[in-house]
């Protein structure tokens, strides 16, 4: 993914403006810190703090549904890895600690997908401001230049383009 950014390639690649690749890098990420979740043991709660800089990471770019459909998804994948171990393996993975490291998961998810449905919102606030600000200043150039009643250029646009005629004329 890094040879994809740093070469201009994701350019061509990303799907509807997502042009930083966020979430194929993502779901590789949570895909491996799922499955890492059997591998530490008693440490493995540990793990599931890195879930929140992976989620983090494509909240500026993803829309509201991307962001809660990878928190949808992180959360499956936690819940498969923890219940295939606390199937498995019940003396390690007692099933009570799994039911609260997943209302952990679950919590801390939630809260990024609603962080990133809000600053989606934010997002498309200052989009809609800025097209409203540019319609604004073009309007404010128009009626710098030109009478509003006539249409006809006013005394000081009229003058600046008699300045710029005679100088490009010399």
């Amino acid at each position: 993914f890094y040879a994809l950014v740093r070469s201009g390639a994701n350019l061509h690649l990303g799907k509807s403006g997502d042009t930083s690749l966020s979430i194929p890098p993502s779901v590789w990420a949570m895909s491996a810190i799922s499955w890492s979740y059997a591998i530490p043991g008693p440490a493995r709660g540990a793990v599931i703090l890195i879930t929140v800089p992976v989620m983090l990471y494509g909240v500026f770019a993803l829309s509201a549904r991307q962001a809660r459909t990878m928190a949808v998804t992180c959360v499956a994948m936690l819940a498969s890895v923890m219940t295939v171990k606390a199937w498995t393996d019940p003396v390690r993975y007692d099933p009570r600690v799994e039911l609260m490291h997943f209302v952990f998961a679950a919590i801390v998810l939630a809260a990024i997908a609603v962080l990133a449905r809000r600053i989606t919102h934010m997002r498309d606030r200052l989009h809609r401001q800025h097209a409203e600000l540019s319609a604004a200043l073009e309007r404010n150039r128009e009626l710098a230049e030109r009478d509003e009643l006539t249409g006809l250029l006013n005394r000081r646009a009229a003058g600046d383009r008699l300045l710029s005629a005679l100088t490009l004329r010399q």
